[in-house]
């Protein structure tokens, strides 16, 4: 088998939750692209770009517990200044930590909003250490992210 059968064959073998049998039949370039599309959420505005990821979670007593990171990527050629970010659920959610911003839930949303020392994305540079924990029930969720 080729590298890409061989790791195929392993995330069939380990994974046997139902989520393994939708990855049968698939190339490996599309479980790639499925992979990365439950793993991150992405938005683009202008010239500015945010992905949410989830980094990690637990179980705390009867709720969930959700660890996620954004990434904020100013592609354009001048300061983007003041951003704003929505995150989306499908389920309500309460934070638990945020860090590196301030984060106000509203219905199944936080809205994300930054600090004073990062509120300005330099010309071609980008922000990584905005995250936030949430506590909900039921298994992790990928939300979506909006600029705002």
């Amino acid at each position: 088998l080729s590298e890409s059968g061989k790791w195929l064959v392993q995330v069939l073998n380990t994974h046997t939750d139902s989520g393994s049998a939708m990855l049968k039949g698939l190339s490996p370039k599309e479980i790639e692209e499925a992979s990365k599309s439950t793993t991150s959420s992405d938005d683009k505005k202008g010239d500015l770009e945010a992905r949410i990821q989830i980094s990690n979670s637990w179980e705390s007593g009867s709720d969930t517990c959700t660890q996620y990171t954004i990434v904020l990527k100013n592609k354009g050629k001048s300061d983007i200044s003041g951003w704003k970010l929505k995150i989306d659920y499908d389920r309500a959610v309460a934070i638990d930590q945020i860090w590196c911003s301030f984060g106000q839930v509203s219905g199944n949303s936080i809205i994300i909003t930054p600090e004073s020392y990062n509120s300005t994305i330099a010309k071609e540079q980008s922000t990584s250490d905005i995250g936030f924990i949430v506590k909900t029930s039921g298994k992790p969720e990928l939300p979506t992210i909006t600029i705002q």
